[in-house]
């Protein structure tokens, strides 16, 4: 297939199914954005920061709020991301193979919870140490593990980083810095 089939066939895929598509994507917008703010803004109790300013609290009290309320909520919805986004991530799948998509798609993550958070952790960490070693590494290493959800979402008994290597391994660098997937025709 061409480079400007796909363009077409995509663009057909869009036109079909526009208000269901841009419906799900802003409620997936406003979902990580809700769990995004709320990170955000919920590390310490409601009028700590107005009794520190007023000096009615020690520095030392402060932390220890933040540590017990915070971080542990702060935790749990940095859980979500993950799982919300492959929910997406199912949802534009199924869109692509020309099936049903519904807004319930958003929460196929919660399904597969344990392995969308392991899997999450491994690329992080995989990602990272390769950044901490320059940055051209770590765009490397993300770049050879995009295609790990998809890979769960298709199959999650399958070996999902070695087979993302691969799938995106043999030309990856190349049409990484070759801009070719950008091509506008």
């Amino acid at each position: 297939m061409t480079p400007g089939m796909l363009k077409m066939e995509s663009r057909d895929l869009i036109r079909a199914n526009a208000p269901k598509l841009i419906l799900v994507g802003l409620v997936y917008i406003i979902v990580i954005t809700f769990i995004s703010e709320l990170q955000f803004r919920l590390p310490a109790p409601v009028g700590i920061y107005q009794q520190l300013r007023l000096w009615e609290i020690t520095i030392e009290q402060f932390y220890n709020s933040f540590r017990t309320y915070g971080l542990l909520l702060s935790f749990m919805l940095g859980l979500m991301l993950p799982t919300v986004t492959i929910g997406y991530k199912c949802y534009c799948l199924k869109i692509v193979r020309k099936q049903e998509g519904d807004y319930k798609d958003l929460l196929f993550g919660l399904g597969m919870f344990t392995k969308v958070i392991s899997l999450s952790v491994v690329i992080t960490v995989i990602v990272m140490f390769w950044s901490i070693l320059f940055i051209f590494p770590g765009i490397v290493a993300y770049y050879k593990y995009r295609q790990a959800y998809y890979i769960l979402l298709d199959d999650p008994t399958k070996t999902i980083m070695l087979l993302s290597i691969f799938f995106t391994n043999s030309i990856a660098v190349f049409n990484l810095f070759t801009l070719k997937e950008l091509r506008f025709e």
